[in-house]
């Protein structure tokens, strides 16, 4: 028989063995996975990440996806410069209407654009359920004209 300080040392020296092991294993693979990390992030700045359109990717075969992702990367710097024009454009066009508020206007928008945002951060979305109805009603209205109009007439020419 084994004594019981025997069995304590036996144990303490299998738990210790599997605790180094678990910290070697885990080491391992935090090295791996930073590895793995780095590659991945020089990967994606290396070439640009392809996303097929909706629903593409259930259909098509590695032969379309390679076609289409050709077709991408024709088109992006176009694009690109096309956004980027069009931001210009945008905060252009903004800062123009911005000049036609007074000091007093531009500081209730500023507050009124933190209130959204501070309502937003806090996840209320009560006052959209009000929106979604003046929205509904409004749009009973041309459904209501519609049904209260006489059809219209027909005509047939009679041979004779």
């Amino acid at each position: 028989m084994v004594s019981i300080t025997a069995r304590k040392s036996w144990l303490c020296a299998i738990a210790t063995s599997l605790i180094l092991a678990g910290i070697s294993v885990g080491a391992s693979s935090a090295q791996d996975g930073k590895k793995a990390a780095g590659k991945t992030a020089a990967k994606s700045a290396a070439e640009p990440r392809h996303r097929l359109p909706r629903f593409y990717a259930k259909v098509v075969d590695d032969a379309q996806k390679d076609k289409i992702y050709a077709i991408q990367d024709k088109h992006a710097s176009k694009i690109d410069a096309l956004e980027a024009e069009l931001k210009a454009a945008t905060d252009k066009r903004d800062t123009e209407i911005e000049a036609v508020l007074t000091t007093k206007q531009k500081a209730d928008v500023k507050a009124l654009e933190a209130a959204a945002q501070a309502k937003r951060d806090a996840g209320d979305n009560s006052d959209k359920g009000a929106d979604k109805g003046a929205a509904d009603a409004t749009d009973a209205k041309p459904a209501a004209k519609a049904a209260t109009r006489a059809p219209a007439k027909t005509t047939t020419k009679k041979a004779g």
